[in-house]
């Protein structure tokens, strides 16, 4: 067995947000960013925050808005958001 270890969870400085890997139904990688405050919130592509609705109510439009290709996009909107 293989243990190499990769992080899928980094806390956003000294705020309430992480920035998650999520695995998607393609088994591509995306990330998300998760109001750790409200479990099931997440920050949009448009800089607000809306509920995350459980795995099998997430179409492909909410998801192409609530995930980000890579870690580096997801770090560049949360510095928007809180730059706004």
């Amino acid at each position: 067995m293989n243990y190499n270890l990769h992080p899928i969870k980094f806390k956003v400085g000294n705020t309430n947000f992480c920035i998650e890997e999520r695995i998607q139904r393609d088994n591509n990688i995306k990330w998300a960013i998760v109001d750790k405050t409200y479990n099931n919130m997440v920050l949009t592509k448009g800089l607000y925050p809306i509920y995350e609705p459980l795995p099998s109510s997430r179409d492909e439009e909410y998801l192409n808005f609530t995930r980000f290709d890579t870690i580096e996009d997801a770090v560049d909107t949360i510095k928007k958001y809180y730059m706004r």
